[in-house]
């Protein structure tokens, strides 16, 4: 069931790939500890989810990234470090998805609450701070290369390892 809930995720959603390769993780680690059915899952599922990613990109997502207006469209929602003015476009990033949360639809007027919604703002990033040290102090600073994977040097097995990870 796993492999085929999991073959759904890139047509129901592109940002489904990202929690598919989390749930990849914790299937390998599984299966470099007890081999057997748990390696043959993990195979695969990796087998299968990487056959419907290529048939979603191939047929939805190529020509939509090819697409002039979905660029513009898109532009500013991603926050790139070689952007000018990369720092303000970071704060509204966040501040973006603060509103989102609490409005639930970003086309109602913010301009009332701007100032509850930058409180708000800080108040979520220290929220986040805090999770981040409460999971350090856990797990041990290990568990930050979660939170940085492209820029550390630990591989994704020694990663998972040191998250101490067990089936529920």
């Amino acid at each position: 069931m796993v492999p085929v809930a999991g073959a759904l995720a890139p047509w129901l959603a592109l940002t489904g790939v990202f929690v598919l390769a989390v749930g990849w993780v914790l299937l390998a680690s599984r299966a470099a500890k007890e081999r057997g059915p748990a390696l043959r899952l993990a195979v695969a599922s990796a087998l299968l989810w990487a056959a419907s990613g290529l048939a979603a990109y191939l047929a939805v997502y190529r020509t939509t990234g090819r697409n002039q207006y979905m660029r513009r469209f898109w532009e500013l929602a991603f926050v790139r470090p070689d952007r000018p003015g990369f720092l303000h476009h970071t704060w509204k990033t966040v501040e973006d998805l603060v509103w989102g949360f609490v409005a639930g639809d970003p086309q109602i007027d913010r301009r009332p609450f701007v100032w509850m919604l930058h409180v708000g703002s800080v108040v979520v990033l220290a929220l986040c701070a805090l999770g981040i040290l409460r999971l350090a102090r856990a797990r041990g600073w290990a568990a930050g290369a979660w939170l940085w994977a492209p820029r550390s040097r630990p591989s994704l097995a020694r990663r998972s390892a040191s998250f101490r990870l067990r089936r529920v």
